[in-house]
C-alpha cells in the first residue's frame, strides 16, 4: 500500500512522500537554471521537515538543466539527500542524466534506472530506520 504522508507543487515540480521515500517528478518542459535549482530545493527541504530522505527523482519532462544548475544539485542541493534515483527512461533524459553525472559529481550515492522499481528498490535501501 503507498501511503501518501506529505505532498506539495510548485511551477515545476511535485513533490511527496511515500514510504520513506521523496519523490520529485518535474512538469513538462521544465528547464533548470540556478534560481530554479534554488527553489526547487527550499521546496524539498520544507516538505522533509529538516528529515533526511532518498530522492526518486522524475526527470521524464525536463526539456534542459544549465551548468549551474547541475553544479547546484550536485553540492548545495543534496543537503538531505540520502541517495537519489534518477529515473531517466527515454533517451533524451538519459543523455541530461549521464552529462549530469560525468561532469558534477554528486555528494550522495546517485544512480540513473531506465526501470522505475528498480529505481525504489535501490532507495529502499536506504530508508532511515521505522519504514
Amino acid at each position: 500500500m503507498n501511503t501518501v504522508t506529505a505532498c506539495i507543487e510548485n511551477s515545476m515540480a511535485y513533490f511527496w512522500i511515500s514510504e520513506g521515500i521523496l519523490y520529485v517528478k518535474y512538469k513538462a518542459g521544465t528547464f533548470l537554471g540556478l534560481d530554479n535549482a534554488r527553489e526547487l530545493t527550499a521546496e524539498r527541504l520544507r516538505l522533509q521537515r529538516e528529515k533526511p530522505y532518498p530522492v526518486f527523482v522524475d526527470m521524464r519532462k525536463v526539456k534542459n538543466i544549465d551548468r549551474a544548475a547541475r553544479c547546484y544539485f550536485a553540492r548545495e542541493g543534496s543537503i538531505l539527500i540520502s541517495a537519489m534515483a534518477i529515473y531517466t527512461p527515454s533517451p533524451q533524459t538519459k543523455a541530461i542524466a549521464d552529462f549530469y553525472l560525468l561532469t558534477n559529481i554528486p555528494v550522495v550515492p546517485t544512480q540513473l534506472f531506465e526501470n522505475k522499481h528498480s529505481a525504489i528498490n535501490y532507495l529502499k535501501s536506504f530508508l532511515q530506520p521505522g519504514y
